[in-house]
């Protein structure tokens, strides 16, 4: 199920004024293609953009906390983030 997250910085896209962004889950091609890409923000924004149904070049655009906001919700679509005890616990056991 996608997630929708709301910006707390609109952007304005063309003619558009995006307030929020549907965030799907990500597909094992999803990953191959983001790790595929020889920098690792460029990977992360087409990352984003396969997500989520928009550009690149629109996260050129969008303010870094709502980038950020972004970034967390794929990884808890992936686990690794503190509120699904993946990887980004800094409470996890071996720690």
């Amino acid at each position: 199920m996608p997630a929708v997250y709301n910006l707390k910085y609109p952007v304005q896209f063309g003619s558009d004024l995006v307030a929020e962004l549907e965030v799907r889950r990500p597909k094992g091609k999803d990953l191959r293609f983001a790790m595929s890409q020889k920098n690792n923000a460029d990977g992360a924004f087409n990352l984003f953009a396969r997500l989520t149904g928009q550009t690149p070049s629109f996260f050129d655009e969008m303010d870094g906390e709502d980038i950020q906001e972004v970034a967390k919700i794929i990884e808890v679509f992936l686990g690794n983030s503190p509120e699904t005890g993946g990887n980004g616990s800094e409470d996890s056991p071996g720690t």
